[in-house]
């Protein structure tokens, strides 16, 4: 154990991919105070939230990149809702040097939170969640965008989560410092959507990928 805190007093990049029983290294990762880069993956979270929480925490004075990808969302569980609700905000109390930051699913409370606690954003990206109410948040996450934020990627499953009216929205309240935005689909959007044309005449370049 002596050796793995002296490892991670060091350390600057860690990448944790399907494995298990992270949290017996929580120890040793409260001191990995040197962390830039963290990434990683797994089928659900919720079982290494500890070991995630410690990492966060351990690092958040040099943390600038983090990238967190879990599989299955557990989203109609309140025990999996919690823990969630904890690394987020975990992410806005204590990563607050971030410059790039990608994660699984988001609802707009997610996105107040961490806008309001990551003012050095450079980019973001995440997969909304559908069934949380875009409509009526977009318009305040446009005028919260951090000013740092360049480039925003959102992914969605199967329909558009938020109206083309309400991302018309979100790109007048932000233009002025948003540079480019991504938007990932598993559903092909026509060339001659509504959405479309909100984008092109945002002045905000765009990416359609499918």
């Amino acid at each position: 154990m002596n050796s793995l805190i002296k490892l991670s007093q060091n350390l600057k990049i860690l990448k944790v991919a399907s494995c298990l029983n992270c949290s017996l290294l929580c120890d040793a990762m409260k001191q990995c105070s040197n962390l830039v880069e963290f990434t990683y993956e797994t089928c659900q979270f919720g079982e290494d939230l500890d070991f995630l929480l410690t990492i966060l925490k351990s690092s958040s004075s040099s943390l600038r990149y983090l990238d967190i990808f879990w599989i299955r969302d557990g989203s109609n569980d309140n025990e999996s809702l919690l823990k969630r609700l904890k690394l987020i905000n975990c992410i806005s109390e204590h990563c607050t040097k971030l410059t790039y930051l990608k994660l699984r699913r988001l609802n707009s409370e997610d996105l107040f939170s961490i806008w309001y606690g990551c003012k050095q954003l450079e980019v973001l990206s995440f997969f909304c969640n559908e069934h949380s109410d875009w409509d009526d948040s977009l318009e305040d996450l446009g005028r919260l965008l951090p000013c740092t934020l360049k480039v925003l990627k959102i992914g969605h499953w199967i329909e558009m989560p938020f109206s083309a009216m309400a991302l018309e929205s979100f790109l007048k309240g932000c233009k002025e410092s948003l540079k480019k935005l991504e938007i990932y689909s598993f559903k092909k959007l026509c060339k001659h959507s509504e959405y479309v044309s909100v984008l092109e005449n945002s002045g905000v370049y765009y990416e359609l990928i499918s």
